[in-house]
């Protein structure tokens, strides 16, 4: 997620919001890793873009919000300087 979030970077999760209500980065379960991705929300066809902030990592386009196991969503982000 460079530039958003490095390496040694805090995050604080909202355990609570597992299912995405509005665009905003999560924390997903996906092939028995976690991930931080954004996530944009089609509420019309009930999908989801997931993409990282990284450009390396191509988005995944139209994945059914029943198919997202969300962690839950990060609502704080701590640097160090």
């Amino acid at each position: 997620m460079e530039p958003t979030l490095r390496s040694g970077d805090n995050i604080l999760v909202d355990t609570t919001q597992k299912k995405p209500k509005s665009d905003g980065i999560y924390v997903i379960r996906h092939d028995d890793g976690l991930l931080v991705k954004r996530i944009a929300v089609n509420f019309i066809n009930k999908t989801a873009t997931i993409k990282s902030d990284n450009g390396f990592y191509d988005p995944m386009y139209n994945v059914p919000l029943e198919d997202i196991a969300v962690i839950g969503r990060v609502i704080w982000i701590g640097k160090q300087v």
